[in-house]
């Protein structure tokens, strides 16, 4: 029996089972699993993350939050987005750690965005957006209840908040300073890709 090429037959054996345990923890996402459905992939320093589910609470984004903290200058994570919306607070928490990020971040907008879906779309550095599909804008709903001066108070800082949230829109030339008052009056506003080249917000065909 040649003992030298069964040794050798087993080092290779063992360096690929080696390197594919690697691999396989290379591909798994870095960060855990968390209440959300969010698809993520990791690929080499490129996350893809599937914007899939509605803008829930702000404990599900744990893992995102933490990405977007540790990324570095030369990763770079891509957001899918096709999003029927959600929670103004937590958007407004994923705004302000996108705009922290040391990543490279980029949204493709590949669906029907809705509310806050929509405004999400303004937040990473870079914005696409595929054929057939429109980011849709309007004002969103509140709930309140309890003493007049309590309600008076919580509208006044939700205008506040509102203008926050949609700053980084016109800063982008997604929308104009007229479009966000109407929409704060109350008005519905879509917008298809033919509208966001007209605009300038992303490159002609």
């Amino acid at each position: 029996m040649n003992y030298f090429k069964v040794f050798t037959f087993l080092s290779i054996v063992t360096v690929g089972i080696l390197l594919g345990a690697a691999k396989a923890h290379a591909a798994s996402p870095i960060i855990g699993e968390d209440k959300t459905s969010l698809a993520r992939n990791y690929i080499g320093k490129n996350y893809f993350i599937d914007m899939g589910t509605g803008i829930g609470s702000p404990e599900d984004y744990h893992d995102l939050m933490t990405l977007l903290q540790f990324a570095r200058s030369e990763d770079v994570i891509t957001f899918q987005m096709h999003n029927v919306g959600g929670q103004a607070d937590t958007l407004s928490m994923l705004q302000n750690a996108l705009k922290k990020t040391a990543a490279q971040t980029v949204v493709v907008v590949d669906g029907p965005s809705y509310s806050a879906g929509a405004m999400f779309a303004c937040y990473p550095s870079v914005f696409k957006m595929d054929d057939s599909s429109f980011l849709m804008f309007h004002n969103g709903a509140i709930a309140i209840s309890g003493k007049r001066s309590d309600s008076i108070s919580y509208i006044e800082a939700d205008k506040i908040q509102q203008r926050q949230l949609f700053q980084p829109c016109i800063n982008k030339h997604i929308l104009t300073e007229e479009q966000v008052n109407a929409i704060t009056k109350g008005q519905d506003i879509y917008l298809f890709r033919d509208d966001l080249i007209k605009s300038g917000a992303i490159p002609g065909p």
